[in-house]
């Protein structure tokens, strides 16, 4: 049996509930006991009465009522649609190392309460794509017609949420489950007035029974609202806002930006899919086909996003530059394959889109298709001679991005069918260990770790994956590598794991490697003690009578 085979299984077997989550779950129902769930500090108010929302509301945050005539969305119901779509899910955080392992919609949905959430926008991934066709000209309703330059569709459990940020101005359709929301003026630090995770913060509010009385006017920040089934949240551009699922199965879909604002009719036609539009555009000639708008794309890009074939296929065949990149540094072709978008790929391949390149510089498209796990892509740009040990401008390689967000299975696709090397090293020395380490894919770790992957690998700073797991709180990847013999001494530039986990406050991890026999009084370059570094007073504490302990 392969490595990759012998692993398949434990993809469906996540870790225990952690505290954190149990901290969110209490909190949450609590909440919903205390009759929270009627609880809207903001305007419910009939859409059909608005001939324009948006231009209505000029931007004031409002529940709208009546956008949506159809049926409701049930867990069995959605899952019987797209139960094996494979999808990467995201704690709701805001930094690099928000995305997990991809997983099934089925695998996902399976745990009715997680930290971890699903979300895409501009047509991501196939789901996305299909459950928007499915929903045909409901999914765009009247008075929000020209309010879709970004696609959004949102799925939640119990307890998972989003921390806050703000964006473009948005709407969003609660089809199943209840949401709370808590919103600011534009320009209020949010994460300041909640004080706390969205979840844990729904323990602070006060008067929630009977508060059902009808609100006209917004009252003092931060405003929370209840989301319920039809109805759906608007607010303007840069509303800082947050967000708490508060039920096993969570739904939404709707949009971020207005593409009737965008200055270029060939972006807008190719969002659209508008062919006979596009067409006449590019016959009337003296248009420039490779335009960028306000975010860096070109009209190609637009209808890859969007999965449109057809308008891809007219700016193809009109002479469109296939090798531009948009802000994020891709071309049209590693945007369809980041999408897993394989007739696209095709499309832009056939046409002469480079997909063997050079060593160096932006990810190639078989880096964007390892990181979203989609192996029919792979395959196919490795019959066009992609190369699986490409390498980005950080010397980065394909097993890299897999292990970073992709699952096991790609992982070991690469490995045992593509030669990938386990022990491959970008430029500042990190292996695939060292990623998947970092982010906490305990299968992935454990598959490296059975393909020898070395524990104690080190990178040009000295840092090893003990050092990644420690400093990210990832606990799982943590126990595996002292369980294959991982140095709890290994230093970088004189910081033990010990020293990581102390500085960013993880009690577990270091309670964890105490118990491993991780030396407390083990100083770094500037001879200090983990217990000199550590970010809160409970780890001082923890460590400095480790250090008493030690003395006896």
């Amino acid at each position: 049996m392969t490595l990759g085979g012998s692993l398949a299984a434990s993809t469906t077997a996540p870790p225990p509930a952690e505290a954190r989550l149990q901290a969110r779950l209490q909190a949450v129902h609590q909440f919903l006991a205390a009759g929270g769930a009627e609880r809207c500090d903001l305007p419910r108010l009939d859409a059909a009465k608005l001939a324009a929302v948006a231009d209505t509301l000029r931007g004031r945050p409002a529940v709208l009522r009546g956008l949506w005539r159809n049926d409701l969305w049930t867990k069995d119901r959605f899952l019987r649609k797209f139960t094996s779509h494979r999808v990467k899910t995201n704690n709701g955080h805001f930094d690099h190392l928000r995305s997990k392992e991809v997983l099934s919609m089925e695998q996902y949905l399976a745990q009715n309460a997680s930290e971890w959430n699903v979300f895409f926008a501009d047509m991501a991934y196939s789901v996305h794509r299909e459950f928007w066709n499915m929903l045909g000209s409901a999914a765009e309703p009247a008075p929000l017609l020209g309010f879709d330059a970004r696609p959004i569709l949102s799925i939640g459990t119990q307890a998972s949420s989003t921390r806050a940020h703000s964006h473009a101005e948005t709407w969003q359709l609660l089809l199943g489950g209840l949401k709370a929301w808590w919103l600011a003026k534009p320009g209020s630090d949010l994460d300041k007035l909640l004080g706390a995770d969205p979840c844990v913060a729904l323990a602070g509010l006060e008067g929630l029974t009977g508060r059902t009385k009808k609100v006209t006017q917004l009252g003092k920040e931060p405003w929370f609202c209840v989301q319920r089934p039809g109805e759906a949240m608007y607010f303007g551009d840069r509303f800082p806002h947050a967000t708490c699922n508060l039920a096993p199965f969570v739904l939404g879909f709707g949009a971020q930006g207005r593409s009737q604002n965008w200055a270029s009719a060939l972006h807008i036609a190719a969002h659209r899919n508008n062919r006979s539009g596009l067409q006449e555009l590019i016959e009337i000639g003296g248009i420039d086909l490779d335009a960028v708008d306000e975010d860096g794309a070109t009209a190609l890009h637009r209808s890859v996003a969007r999965g449109h074939r057809d308008s891809a296929a007219l700016l193809v065949a009109a002479g469109c530059d296939l090798r531009l990149r948009d802000r994020e540094g891709k071309n049209a072709a590693a945007m369809a394959a980041e999408r897993g978008d394989l007739p696209l790929l095709e499309l832009l391949a056939e046409a002469g889109t480079p997909i063997k390149q050079k060593d160096g510089g932006k990810p190639h498209a078989i880096h964007w298709a390892a990181l979203s796990g989609h192996q029919l892509v792979l395959e196919y740009l490795l019959k066009r001679r992609a190369s699986a040990h490409a390498q980005d401008s950080g010397g980065i390689q394909p097993v890299h991005y897999a292990a970073l967000e992709s699952d096991v299975q790609t992982v070991a696709f690469l490995v045992e069918h593509q030669r990938a090397n386990i022990s491959a090293t970008g430029h500042a020395g990190e292996q695939p260990l060292h990623w998947a380490a970092g982010v906490g894919h305990r299968v992935i770790v454990e598959y490296l770790l059975r393909a020898r992957a070395d524990p104690n690998a080190a990178d040009q700073r000295g840092t090893t994956a003990l050092h990644f797991a420690a400093a990210q709180d990832r606990l799982e990847a943590a126990r595996q590598l002292l369980a294959a013999s991982a140095s709890i001494a290994a230093s970088a530039a004189g910081v033990q794991p010990l020293h990581a986990a102390a500085a960013k406050g993880h009690m577990r991890l270091v309670s964890l490697l105490l118990q491993a026999g991780a030396d407390a009084k083990a100083r770094d370059r500037q001879r200090r003690v983990p217990a000199d570094v550590a970010s809160n007073q409970m780890v001082v504490d923890l460590l400095r009578s480790q250090e008493h302990f030690d003395d006896l």
